[in-house]
């Protein structure tokens, strides 16, 4: 909690450490969360910059769907990258100084730490909205930009982020119990109500499709967009399960304990330890899932070369000698006497 004259603030993405050295049975605990939350955040910032360099012209899905996952790991880094910098302050490098625009930086690392999270319950919504509508508009989806229904689902998602970000640093303070009370339900509620609506779309369809009506190249669209989701659908999973086990993590606490308790700076501890271990886990998972970008990866990183045989040809040019006409007339006459022999 940031307190300053006239102004209280919740905070994310940094705890009291000084409140965990104190009790010797969480130090291990704690330790053992922040070599591991480093250790994530490493991973996760060196190997998504080499992902983003290789999804970033990609042809393995829609360059819609591309563009998702690509803002997604880009946000990711930010927010580890935030992090680092909040550490700064939770360590006191840096000193909070008490006064709101001097300590400005600390309250915008914090909002883009929350920023990342809310980005990444939304994120199942924006690729699930993105693969509706590649069945909606299945006949041209790969010919059409349609910039404007990227634009809208970047705007509902980041519209949304932007809301519950605000809300979270301004009213829990006020309404401490209540804001953490809600923020489980939305998040089951969030993902549970987008997979119901895509499934119940993907269903409807189905059920008017008749794909002896297309064309050969809409054949081609909806077997690839059977094999995105078949892709995607692994990723999807392991991410919701991330996402409510986040928010379990990070509420339950909150409405159990009290603040500046040593318990819910434990929790906050271990919830930063698992968000970057996360990410070392998805960036793994899509190299796993995505062999085209396994395998531009390693190009990349030089891990694997192809191996090139050059062969080296040495043309030797006879020399030409310049010949008297004398000589040539000595040499037919040498001949005509051996074949008139």
């Amino acid at each position: 909690m940031y307190k300053a004259p006239g102004l209280e603030l919740m905070l994310f993405g940094i705890y009291d450490q000084n409140l965990l050295l104190q009790n010797q049975s969480f130090y291990p605990f704690w330790l053992a969360s922040l070599l591991c939350e480093l250790f994530g955040s490493s991973i996760t910032i060196g190997l998504g910059l080499c992902l983003l360099h290789v999804a970033k012209n990609s042809r393995v899905f829609n360059k819609k769907l591309i563009h998702i996952i690509w803002l997604f790991m880009a946000k990711n880094i930010i927010g580890e990258i935030a992090r680092f910098l909040l550490m700064l302050y939770q360590f006191r490098v840096i000193p909070v100084q008490g006064d709101i625009l001097a300590d400005l930086p600390l309250f915008f690392l914090s909002a883009c730490r929350t920023f990342v999270y809310c980005s990444e319950v939304m994120f199942v919504v924006e690729v699930l909205c993105e693969r509706c509508m590649a069945i909606v508009f299945v006949r041209d989806y790969e010919y059409m930009k349609r910039v404007w229904l990227e634009w809208i689902i970047f705007t509902y998602s980041n519209l949304n982020c932007l809301i519950v970000t605000l809300a979270f640093h301004f009213l829990s303070v006020q309404q401490h119990n209540f804001m953490f009370k809600l923020m489980l339900p939305l998040t089951l509620c969030c993902i549970i109500g987008t997979l119901i609506r895509f499934n119940n779309k993907i269903s409807e369809r189905l059920e008017k499709f008749d794909i002896r009506r297309y064309s050969l190249s809409t054949k081609f669209q909806v077997v690839e967009n059977s094999k995105a989701l078949k892709i995607l659908q692994w990723i999807f999973l392991g991410h919701s399960i991330f996402c409510l086990f986040g928010s379990c993590l990070f509420t339950i606490p909150n409405i159990i304990f009290e603040n500046e308790t040593p318990e819910l700076e434990l929790s906050t501890a271990c919830l930063e330890a698992v968000q970057s271990l996360y990410g070392v886990f998805y960036t793994i998972s899509l190299l796993i899932l995505i062999p085209p970008w396994r395998r531009k990866l390693f190009d990349l990183a030089q891990i694997r070369r192809r191996k090139s045989c050059r062969v080296q040809f040495a043309y030797s040019q006879p020399k030409i000698l310049a010949v008297s006409p004398a000589e040539c007339d000595e040499h037919f006459n040498h001949l005509k006497e051996i074949w008139g022999k």
